[in-house]
């Protein structure tokens, strides 16, 4: 095969960064949010295959699991987009990032974790759905 050369620009034209739809929030009772942190799937995941590295996971996701039972305040999130719920209303925060189990607000501080219930779901594999648990 010979060598391509590409121009940058014509290429970003094709990038297109995924805006989400309005993110739906709704505040769980104590009772059911209880109830889906204890069946909890893991959120954590080293990509490794080893002993050590399953122990590293299993002790991280029960760390998870145990700030979901202790959580404040528990939020089911809904929406079509990008698989961050960036900008929305959790109780009085507001987040800014979520990855590796950890909810952190636009202030930069962690709030607790999440499971993603709908990790880019439906045809266009883009609608998401996570249960939020506030800590703090």
């Amino acid at each position: 095969m010979g060598a391509h050369s590409f121009d940058l620009e014509s290429l970003l034209g094709y990038i297109t960064v995924m805006e989400n739809s309005p993110i739906r929030v709704q505040e769980l009772d104590a009772s059911t949010g209880k109830g889906m942190a204890h069946s909890m799937r893991p959120q954590f995941e080293t990509g490794g295959s080893t002993p050590k590295a399953r122990l590293v996971e299993d002790a991280v996701n029960a760390a998870y699991r145990s700030q979901a039972l202790q959580a404040r305040k528990r939020y089911k999130l809904n929406w079509t987009g990008s698989n961050i719920p960036r900008g929305a209303k959790v109780g009085e925060h507001i987040i800014a990032h979520t990855q590796n189990g950890e909810v952190v607000t636009a202030e930069g501080g962690v709030v607790g974790t999440y499971e993603r219930t709908v990790p880019s779901g439906g045809v266009a594999r883009n609608e998401q759905e996570m249960i939020v648990y506030i800590t703090k």
